[in-house]
């Protein structure tokens, strides 16, 4: 009876692992948590190493109950474990299709980092057999979990990196565009590029330019993602800019809150002139902005998005932003 009980338990615990596994896999595929900003995305993502880091330790534990791995090496439940839990990752991939989202081989590969980056933790930590049976190798294992761990959780370092030097640069929004800079500047033609200035060009301290060509796509022009929202203590925003074309350029500086239904009523819209070979400071006073929307005021201190865009392409055109700030 006491070898029934203790067989029952073994089932049963295989059994807790099992469902536990079932339970994350359908976190993966079935939650879906909003991606109201770029934080929350990345944030999103970065559960997929996360998640399949848990999944790949349990299925391990399930393999190292099986009595055919009992006296095989400990390196070969690690490589079964790795390899089941990236069939599961592309199974959820998979599973995927047939819900609201989409499949990414690119999450199939996060989750391969974070199984591997967790099963070397785990071999590291508790592995007695096999893969520490000689000197010098649980360091070596601790450094590459360290940096496989560093590689999957890279995208949200970066991310907090980029909301850093954003909230560190205000009030200005954007000037001398770093990589981290640019994290929040996106175009839908992909026709963006940072442009080092010559000297007798230089002002302000603006080494550096945005490019923005506007010779294809629709509304071609930049978008400002999430620039630091609390705009409510200052009184105009400015936009440094240059048309170094040969004919002039009509541009629109569009800008909404957090609020904003997606209508063309409920934001600031302002067309704005440039002649060829010019360089001026569009000055747009924030109250303006604020009684923008129709109905209602817009919120300053949930500022969401500023885009700069032609309203049609402009055969050779582009413009250079070189500095946007609030005073």
């Amino acid at each position: 009876m006491k070898v029934g009980r203790q067989g029952n338990l073994a089932r049963g615990g295989e059994l807790a692992i099992a469902v536990a596994i079932t339970l994350l896999a359908t976190v993966v595929v079935f939650v879906d948590i909003p991606n109201t900003s770029k934080f929350m995305h990345v944030l999103h993502k970065t559960g997929h190493p996360t998640v399949f880091g848990l999944v790949a330790v349990l299925v391990l534990l399930l393999v190292a109950t099986r009595k055919s791995f009992a006296e095989r090496p400990a390196w070969a439940r690690y490589a079964v474990a790795f390899v089941i839990t990236v069939v599961i990752g592309a199974m959820t991939e998979i599973a995927q299709l047939f819900t609201n989202r989409g499949a990414a081989v690119a999450d199939v590969v996060s989750d391969a980092i974070g199984a591997a980056a967790c099963l070397a933790w785990h071999a590291a930590i508790f592995s007695k057999r096999g893969l520490q049976n000689q000197s010098g190798s649980n360091p070596v294992l601790v450094m590459i979990a360290s940096l496989l761990s560093l590689v999957a959780l890279a995208p949200l370092l970066w991310c907090l990196g980029a909301y850093a030097a954003r909230d560190t640069l205000f009030p200005v929004i954007l000037q001398n565009p770093s990589r981290l800079d640019m994290y929040f500047v996106s175009s839908e033609t992909g026709n963006v590029s940072v442009r080092k200035m010559a000297d007798s060009e230089t002002q302000q301290d603006a080494a550096l330019a945005v490019r923005v060509a506007i010779n294809q796509g629709r509304y071609p022009g930049i978008s400002l993602t999430e620039p630091y929202p609390g705009w409510r203590h200052f009184k105009t925003l400015a936009v440094d800019i240059t048309n170094p074309g040969q004919q002039q350029i009509e541009l629109v500086i569009r800008i909404h809150d957090r609020q904003h239904n997606y209508q063309y009523e409920d934001r600031f819209n302002r067309a704005f002139i440039i002649g060829a070979g010019l360089r001026t400071t569009v000055e747009i006073p924030l109250l303006d902005v604020e009684h923008s929307p129709k109905g209602r005021l817009m919120n300053l201190d949930a500022i969401a998005n500023l885009a700069i865009f032609a309203l049609q392409p402009v055969t050779d055109g582009e413009f250079l932003v070189h500095k946007v700030w609030l005073r």
